[in-house]
């Protein structure tokens, strides 16, 4: 008996020893831990990284502001000086064919909620895609029926040698309704010109999957302009005649935000071509 107290004390400091052996890496595990967080917590907090492995951004409608009945293209075309052009829609309606540089296409009316956009976390890996705009316009089911047909419209008439001058929206919207602003006109050519001087008649096609329209809206008594996207698939054919001259291109389908009306045109004649002496 007199022994117990020496062997209680012998295993007490033996437990404490080990106590005192785990205690720094327990100060270890817990700042490491912290730090490991804080790392994979930076990719959301800073929102540049294009992946976050813990929470990452998204973009949600946050609040309907606005709706109304708007026509907008479902189809716009231009056609070059002196040649001829014809312009294909996914939409019911959308047929357009013009000649010796006239512009123009069909309206179509459609129903557009506007929305306010807000940025939220989400839990869980994924890609981080923030709001990179206040609002957004949401095209529904198109109207045609509001007036019983498409509205055809002509934005610049024949014997238009360029469309840089072509007007940034259609003619007045039929009844009570708006029409939305287009830009369909020429603003730089982005691609080789095209000529036939010396030459045959040469042919283009070129196609696109949207038109991108800007719509007024109002929110809080305040007039709002938006972009609104169309997904219209459009599909165009160009011929330019024998002998007759030069066509700069714009292509108005390329890229996201482009207008979407396919070819944009600025002509100039040959030395010797049929047309050196029209105005």
């Amino acid at each position: 008996m007199a022994g117990s107290p020496t062997v209680r004390i012998e295993i007490d400091a033996f437990t404490e020893g080990r106590r005192g052996r785990l205690r720094p890496w327990k100060w270890l595990v817990v700042p490491t831990l912290v730090g490991a967080a804080i790392l994979l917590m930076v990719p959301t907090v800073l929102g540049a990284a294009p992946w976050a492995p813990i929470l990452h951004w998204g973009c949600e409608r946050a609040m309907l502001e606005d709706e109304r009945s708007i026509f907008v293209p479902e189809v716009l075309g231009n056609s070059p000086f002196g040649g001829w052009a014809w312009a294909n829609s996914s939409t019911s309606g959308g047929h357009w064919a013009g000649s010796d540089g006239a512009a123009g296409g069909s309206l179509l009316l459609l129903n557009v909620e506007l929305y306010r956009m807000h940025n939220v976390t989400l839990g869980g890996p994924g890609s981080n895609h923030r709001c990179n705009a206040r609002y957004a316009a949401i095209p529904l089911a198109p109207s045609p029926a509001a007036l019983g047909s498409t509205q055809p419209f002509e934005t610049l008439p024949g014997g238009s040698r360029t469309d840089a001058a072509e007007p940034g929206a259609p003619l007045p919207a039929p009844a009570s309704y708006e029409a939305a602003t287009f830009h369909n006109g020429l603003q730089a050519p982005n691609l080789p010109p095209i000529s036939t001087c010396g030459r045959g008649s040469a042919s283009l096609t070129v196609s696109s999957v949207r038109i991108t329209v800007d719509a007024t809206f109002q929110v809080q008594g305040h007039a709002v302009e938006v972009a609104v996207v169309l997904l219209f698939s459009e599909h165009f054919h160009y011929v330019f005649p024998a002998d007759f001259g030069v066509w700069s291109l714009q292509n108005l389908a390329a890229g996201f935000g482009a207008p979407g009306g396919g070819y944009a045109f600025s002509y100039a004649g040959c030395a010797t071509s049929p047309a050196a002496g029209r105005k």
